[in-house]
């Protein structure tokens, strides 16, 4: 794929401003504060910023009259590639990818050598240190340790490939509700397998940054690793991950081999199988963060269609966001007895961004406070006690934006649930 192969993406977009605003018949009455959409639009105020301003840019570059430059940079990485954009325009159109305009345009300022330091760190760390935080390999923690759990290192085989995540390795406190989570699942009877200390990067953000090589080569690295477990299904707690094992990796010729699921899709099967049940009642009343990447950017990758006309594409290989995982989640805080949910005005599909995503952070630190601040006022008007969510990334945003207690769906099953 190429930025050229989408200029008529580019040059098909009525500029309705549909990537910027939640549709009107979507906006609650009183509540104007939540129209916006589009995390960089909201706070850099300027079109080139939005989803149809990147297409512009794309479509000028394209056509010969701009070339990359460092402005093209600085709007190509000031966006979290939530993917509000895309999902919004497809309520309309069926002809624009709107995210993967954006991500093409990374990848030619990666091949013109417009690349921040930041971002070729994460790259290199991906690369030598088999991580994306730039860690050391050394210092990652070994959570299975102690464990009465298979282990890819052992030339021992199971049903279930657990997959925890980079972060899960590099945080004491991540690290230890994964270990409590698989004691859980253990004692479930479950088959599961994991590779520990030795697991694989999922390289997620190689390719949202641009480094598609990169990410290719340790997505085939991981995909090996997987086929050694002996595994048939894929459970990941990363939701970023998760994303990138349904769409970047088919996008890019990997193939898992595996059935692929999110961590609140198996708890909330198990609750549904009678397996998982409440062991107390709880006194919450609590509000639901839907992950960029759990819900429309995880849709499954279906057709490239390149070269063909996308206004005669089929509908069901239009990829809209809506077959995201939004449901299981919401399951799970209504099998806890005592848990009250307050749904904000913008969710699911039209959910607004933590402001954790595609290397903002790491690069534009001021769109990732700005960003989680707008989704906690907004949280904080519902009135509820805690902010949940099922990403490790939103946890950790939303946490350092407020006040107000920001926790992990799995907390709240290990406190509630056995």
């Amino acid at each position: 794929m190429a930025l050229m192969d989408y200029k008529k993406d580019q040059f098909y977009c009525n500029r309705c401003s549909n990537c910027k605003f939640i549709p009107s018949y979507r906006i609650q009455a009183g509540s104007p504060d939540t129209i916006n959409i589009c995390p960089a639009m909201t706070k850099y105020n300027f079109h080139a910023y939005s989803g149809s301003g990147k297409l512009e840019i794309g479509y000028s570059i394209n056509d010969g009259h701009s070339e990359l430059c460092e402005t093209t940079q600085n709007v190509a990485y000031k966006c979290t590639l939530c993917g509000a954009c895309d999902y919004h325009c497809k309520v309309f159109r069926k002809d624009i990818d709107v995210s993967e305009n954006i991500e093409e345009l990374r990848k030619e300022c990666v091949n013109a050598g417009l690349i921040y330091p930041e971002h070729q760190a994460i790259a290199d760390s991906i690369e030598n240190e088999n991580n994306q935080l730039t860690q050391p390999a050394a210092n990652r923690i070994d959570w299975a340790e102690g464990l009465d759990v298979k282990r890819t290192g052992k030339d021992e085989t199971g049903s279930i490939y657990l997959y925890a995540g980079d972060v899960s390795g590099y945080s004491k406190t991540l690290a230890e509700r994964t270990k409590q989570l698989v004691s859980l699942l253990t004692s479930k009877n479950l088959d599961l397998i994991v590779s520990g200390a030795n697991e694989p990067t999922a390289a997620d953000k190689a390719f949202d940054l641009g480094f598609t090589a990169v990410g290719t080569k340790a997505a085939k690295k991981l995909a090996e690793e997987v086929k050694k477990s002996g595994a048939s299904t894929l459970v990941t707690l990363d939701a970023h991950a998760y994303m990138a094992f349904n769409f970047h990796y088919p996008r890019n010729g990997v193939d898992l081999g595996v059935k692929v699921m999110h961590i609140t899709q198996l708890l909330a099967q198990l609750i549904k199988d009678g397996l998982l049940t409440a062991c107390k009642e709880a006194d919450l009343k609590v509000t639901y963060q839907d992950p960029c990447n759990l819900g429309r950017r995880s849709e499954p990758f279906k057709d490239n269609y390149y070269g063909q006309n996308k206004r005669r594409r089929p509908m069901e290989l239009v990829r809209t966001g809506d077959l995201g995982e939004y449901q299981a989640p919401r399951d799970i805080l209504a099998a806890i007895p005592g848990v009250e949910l307050i749904e904000m005005n913008r969710i699911k599909g039209w959910a607004y961004c933590c402001g954790n995503g595609a290397g903002v952070a790491e690069v534009n630190p001021e769109l990732l406070d700005a960003t989680g601040k707008e989704r906690m006022a907004e949280a904080k008007k519902t009135g509820a006690d805690v902010m949940v969510t099922a990403c490790p990334m939103c946890e950790y945003a939303l946490g350092k934006a407020s006040d107000m207690k920001v926790t992990d769906i799995i907390d709240l099953v290990l406190e509630y649930m056995k």
